[in-house]
C-alpha cells in the first residue's frame, strides 16, 4: 500500500497484529517494510527505539480518545459507572484497553461482529425522521401566565407542522400510521449565554401557562445534570433556539441465541503464542481464536484475541470473559 507510517504498521511492529490473518489471510502485512518506514521516519527522527516510537504512537491515539470519552461523558453530566462502553470497528478492540482505562464504565463489550457493528446496527435501527426548525423565542424570567400560554401556542404550532410532515414522510415510506411514534424536543438556554441544550418535551402539546413551566423546569433539570448546578441562570430568562420532533417506526429486531455457560479454561480457542510488545517490554502473548471461545471462558492477559476481521488485545493482568450471549466483556485489572 502507501510508504508512510501508520498506526496499523505500529500495532504490527509490536506483535499485535497477525501479519498473515488479516482480513482472514487475504492480505499478508509486510512488517519488515513496515519497520524499516518507520525506523527512518519516526524512531530515528524521535532518538528512540523502533518499538518504544510505536508504543508512543498509539499511546497518543489511545490518550487521544480517552480524554474524548472523558468529555462526553462529562458533556452529558453522567457518571461513567451507570454506563456500557461498546469497542466496535475493525480497530475498536485492537485499542479497547487503551481507550477505556481508568475511566470507570460499569462494563466493557466487544463481540465477534465488532467489525460489522455499524452495518449492523443501520440495518436493526429503529425508522427515524428527525425534523427541526431554527426559532427565536425568548421568554422573561417574570412571565405573565398569558406570556406563556402565548409562547406555548407558539411552541406547540411549530411542533404540530414538524409533526405532520415528518409523519407524512414515514406514511410515504410505508410505515402505518399507528406504527408511528413522535417525541418533540427543543435546543434551549438561558438568555445570553452561548450553547444550547436539547431537552425531550415532557408534553406533546404546551397548552397553558403550567405547560410552559413545565418544559422550562425540565430544561433546568437537563441543564443541572450537564453542568454545574451552580451556572444555573433562571434570572436571566429563557430562550429556545430550535424546535423539533423525532418521528420513529419499529423495526424487526434479531434474535441473539442464548447458550449456557461453560467451563472458564479457554484452550479449545487456544491457538499458539506470539512475542507482543505491550507496556514497554515484550511479553509471550496466548492467541486464541475470537469465533471459537464459549460461553463461560475466560481469557487473561497478556493475550490476543484473534478475528479475520479484528483483533482483540487483551493486556497483561487484564481478563476477557464470555457471557451467555457470546459477548467478550473486557475487565482492568
Amino acid at each position: 500500500g502507501g510508504t508512510e507510517p501508520t498506526i496499523a504498521d505500529c500495532d504490527a511492529i509490536l506483535g499485535r497484529l497477525n501479519p498473515h490473518y488479516f482480513l482472514g489471510g487475504k492480505v499478508v502485512l509486510q512488517v519488515e517494510k513496515a519497520r524499516k518506514a518507520f525506523e527512518e521516519k519516526c524512531a530515528r527522527v524521535l532518538g528512540v527505539g523502533v518499538e518504544e516510537a510505536a508504543e508512543g504512537m498509539i499511546d497518543m491515539l489511545e490518550a487521544d480518545a480517552n480524554n474524548a470519552l472523558r468529555r462526553v461523558i462529562s458533556g452529558q453530566g453522567i457518571h461513567p459507572s451507570e454506563f456500557t462502553l461498546l469497542s466496535y470497528g475493525g480497530s475498536g478492540p485492537l485499542h479497547l484497553a487503551g481507550c477505556s482505562r481508568g475511566i470507570g464504565f460499569k462494563d466493557i463489550i466487544t463481540f465477534q461482529f465488532a467489525a460489522a457493528f455499524s452495518a449492523f446496527g443501520c440495518t436493526t435501527a429503529d425508522f427515524m425522521r428527525r425534523h427541526s426548525v431554527s426559532t427565536q423565542i425568548d421568554i422573561g424570567a417574570r412571565a405573565s401566565d398569558d406570556e406563556l400560554q402565548a409562547f406555548g401556542a407558539k411552541v406547540t404550532s411549530v411542533w404540530d407542522d414538524l409533526t405532520k410532515a415528518a409523519v407524512d414522510e414515514m406514511v410515504a415510506d410505508g410505515h402505518a400510521l399507528p406504527k408511528i411514534k413522535t417525541v418533540p424536543f427543543l435546543m434551549m438556554r438561558y438568555t445570553g449565554q452561548l450553547e444550547d441544550v436539547e431537552v425531550v418535551a415532557p408534553l406533546s402539546a404546551v397548552g397553558s401557562a403550567d405547560d410552559m413551566r413545565e418544559v422550562i423546569a425540565e430544561f433546568e433539570a437537563v441543564y443541572a445534570k450537564v453542568n454545574h448546578r451552580v451556572s444555573r441562570y433562571g434570572e436571566a430568562g429563557f430562550s429556545i433556539t430550535e424546535l423539533g420532533l423525532i418521528a420513529t417506526a419499529d423495526k424487526v429486531k434479531p434474535m441473539l441465541v442464548k447458550r449456557p455457560l461453560g467451563k472458564s479454561d479457554p484452550a479449545s480457542a487456544h491457538k499458539g503464542v506470539r512475542e507482543a510488545y505491550i507496556g514497554g517490554r515484550w511479553h509471550k502473548a496466548d492467541l486464541y481464536e475470537m469465533d471459537l471461545l464459549q460461553p463461560g471462558h475466560e481469557v487473561t492477559g497478556p493475550a490476543i484475541i484473534e478475528h479475520p476481521a479484528t483483533t482483540l488485545v487483551v493486556h497483561p493482568q487484564d481478563r476477557v470473559h464470555v457471557d451467555e450471549w457470546t459477548l467478550l466483556h473486557y475487565t482492568h485489572a
